[in-house]
């Protein structure tokens, strides 16, 4: 019943179609994505000023939640216009070390399960309190 559900072009690319099905049911049961976020604010809020946090993500749908608490992080949940001064009183806790990155081609011909990781890293400032 998957495989029939799903077009002809993604069935052709890589493993049993079930494995996504399966994958999202597991995420879905378990809130895996929900913890996520809860455990990323815990643990920015744990680190010392110039601690680092480095987070590896495997799917989308991880790395949308890696990336949005540490861009919340970042802005200090500010909520003023672009470019314009902060006006909201938002405190800013951690900085974006550099983008993400993801593997060399090099890596992902020894290490085909690197293809899909992103490693994001921030480092918590001093909150001036």
């Amino acid at each position: 019943m998957v495989v029939a559900a799903i077009p002809a072009p993604a069935r052709r690319r890589g493993g049993h179609p079930a494995k996504r099905t399966f994958q999202a049911i597991r995420i879905e049961v378990n809130a895996e994505l929900q913890i996520l976020a809860l455990a990323l604010r815990d643990v920015i809020d744990l680190l010392q000023p110039g601690a680092r946090l480095a987070v590896l993500s495997y799917h989308s749908g991880e790395d949308r939640i890696v990336k949005e608490v540490m861009r919340t992080a970042e802005s200090g949940n500010c909520t003023c216009p672009t470019g314009l001064p902060c006006g909201c009183g938002a405190v800013r806790s951690v900085r974006r070390v550099r983008v993400a990155r993801t593997a060399s081609k090099a890596e992902q011909t020894r290490n085909s399960r690197s293809t899909s990781a992103r490693l994001r890293v921030v480092e918590k400032i001093e909150t001036g309190l």
